[in-house]
């Protein structure tokens, strides 16, 4: 079974999961962070199972956890891709990009700076070719696109945005829209630890119908809850997971993820 996936038009492949180093850094911003000793054991079982693409970002715990992937990679690995969020584009692509010690082969931007123009923000990204955008607007993802074109720029390859059985919207434009584009979609869960603490979140009677549902799948099919989650995003096709590692029983879901197949009945059953 192949562990890569071609990331849609750019031929880039990436593992047909990611792993999100939003957790690693220094304990002193939180408690559940993992620090560097705690980190290793993780990325190496994770690494060591072909999961070898990195979602890190220099705005996570001021640039530790992009140290602390800089330090494990150091130590041998051969093959890791990488996807790094910058907020300012021309410091923060280089400076990003020296810190991790290896090349980065998705360089996303983090959020729209609306004290920019589209068009200054679309110039400067086609002068260092970043190559993908989180958090924005349908509408707007398009009209950055179109003033690219419009220049004969560098077009977006990805996006990246929040989707998973009990966050649905992007079902609504994005995903269809990218996927007719052939821009790669990689989705990260909205109701990890840290992104609670930036969101509002409640908990929906319908979530609480979906989890159910989940749950009575994987006790059908003797798995977990996460893995048969992650299987449900990868069967909308032309999907990365972004997955958030704490333990290595959490590595050992994501692994066994890639190779459930849901049926359209069962995707159905939890939608």
């Amino acid at each position: 079974m192949s562990t890569k996936m071609q990331y849609m038009s750019s031929g880039l492949k990436v593992s047909k999961t990611v792993i999100a180093c939003m957790t690693h850094g220094d304990k002193n911003w939180q408690p559940w962070v993992l620090n560097q000793e705690e980190a290793f054991p993780i990325l190496k079982s994770a690494y060591d199972s072909r999961s070898n693409t990195f979602d890190v970002a220099d705005t996570y715990f001021n640039r530790q956890s992009e140290e602390v992937l800089s330090a494990f990679l150091e130590e041998g690995t051969d093959d890791a891709a990488g996807q790094r969020r910058n907020d300012d584009v021309h410091d923060a692509a280089d400076a990003s990009s020296a810190r991790p010690g290896t090349y980065s082969e998705a360089l996303q931007i983090h959020r729209l700076d609306r004290e920019v123009s589209m068009e200054g923000t679309m110039r400067a990204i086609n002068d260092i070719l970043i190559v993908g955008r989180l958090n924005i607007l349908a509408e707007e993802f398009q009209m950055m696109q179109n003033i690219a074109e419009k220049h004969n720029w560098h077009k977006f390859i990805s996006i990246q945005g929040f989707y998973n059985p009990l966050n649905r919207e992007h079902e609504r434009e994005m995903n269809a829209y990218c996927k007719a584009i052939w821009i790669a979609l990689s989705m990260r869960e909205k109701s990890d630890i840290f992104l609670k603490l930036l969101f509002r979140y409640k908990q929906l009677e319908a979530d609480e119908e979906t989890v159910g549902r989940m749950e009575e799948l994987a006790c059908k099919k003797g798995l977990s809850m996460a893995s048969v989650a992650i299987a449900w995003v990868m069967s909308k096709g032309g999907m990365v997971p972004i997955c958030g590692l704490y333990i290595k029983q959490q590595v050992d879901d994501s692994v066994k993820s890639l190779s459930i197949l849901l049926t359209n009945r069962e995707c159905r059953y939890l939608e």
